[in-house]
């Protein structure tokens, strides 16, 4: 979510802003803005309607850094970007402030700097069998939230591991269809996912 357009909106003469959110959903807006805690239904709210209206503004826009990405991944056919990129894509990790971006491809492989971050190629043989989906506004290939554990489980990587293995406590077949498979997975729930940075 483009935090400088919620600013800018928030900031807006109210006549303005009920032209675009309804009160309860201005209330949700500021709140996180000013970073006090969401309920469950504020969270719903976050992730459902309000996100849809900034995106939709943030494309109307022009949002800078979609645009480098996508001008970046041209050249790659056969990827999808997966990690905190992906689970903030999909609405579950509106809060991180990604500046790696994981992509996995059948041509790449390095660490490339865009203007908003590091993306990390990471080349595999196929991505035959693996789960995603292209976002019709961008053009970008995300993984699902089903193979975004996945990928964090194969490489490793701890954090992401336990950030989806909370959403996936919290939010059950929202967050992956069948999600009882997982149930018995051993995490590290002492841990914060800020411990292994985003």
């Amino acid at each position: 979510m483009n935090m400088d357009l919620v600013k800018n909106i928030l900031g807006l003469p109210d006549e303005n802003i009920n032209v675009l959110f309804k009160p309860k959903q201005r209330d949700v807006l500021q709140r996180f803005l000013n970073g006090k805690s969401l309920d469950e239904n504020q969270n719903r709210y976050l992730r459902g309607d309000i996100r849809k209206k900034i995106d939709t503004l943030s494309s109307l826009i022009g949002e800078e850094n979609e645009d480098e990405l996508r001008s970046f991944l041209s050249g790659v056919e056969n990827y999808y970007i997966t990690g905190y990129c992906a689970l903030k894509h999909n609405g579950y990790g509106w809060y991180f402030d990604v500046k790696h971006i994981r992509v996995i491809n059948t041509r790449l492989e390095g660490s490339f700097h865009i203007s908003h971050g590091i993306v990390k190629l990471i080349r595999i043989r196929s991505i035959k069998n693996r789960s995603f989906s292209m976002d019709r506004s961008s053009g970008l290939k995300y993984a699902t939230n089903d193979q975004v554990l996945k990928d964090a489980m194969e490489d490793d990587d701890k954090g992401l591991t336990m950030e989806c293995m909370s959403h996936l406590k919290r939010y059950g077949d929202l967050f992956i269809k069948g999600h009882e498979r997982y149930q018995n997975e051993k995490w590290n729930a002492g841990s914060e996912p800020e411990d292994f940075g985003v």
